[in-house]
């Protein structure tokens, strides 16, 4: 299936490391809906759960809506002078 990429406006994203991109990959299976944190770290982690993993989804999480906020859009230049 291939990696996990996202685009913004037409422009790439960088999604930070591995695990970052599988949890949005996990979240993308149920899209539209809640997804409860234990089905998240299944679907990353699988069998070998790390003991903080609750912890490291809510970082992963907490880094994709930052990547999601809306942004101002680049200047225009407008209200500048030009010659």
């Amino acid at each position: 299936m291939g990696e996990v990429a996202m685009w913004l406006r037409g422009r790439p994203v960088d999604l930070g490391h591995a695990r970052r991109r599988a949890v949005l990959g996990a979240l993308l299976v149920d899209a539209n809906t809640a997804v409860p944190a234990d089905r998240l770290i299944d679907r990353v982690w699988g069998e070998e759960v790390p003991a903080r993993a609750r912890t490291a989804v809510r970082t992963y999480l907490s880094h994709l809506r930052k990547l999601l906020e809306p942004r101002a859009p680049p200047s225009t230049g407008a209200g500048t002078a030009t010659r």
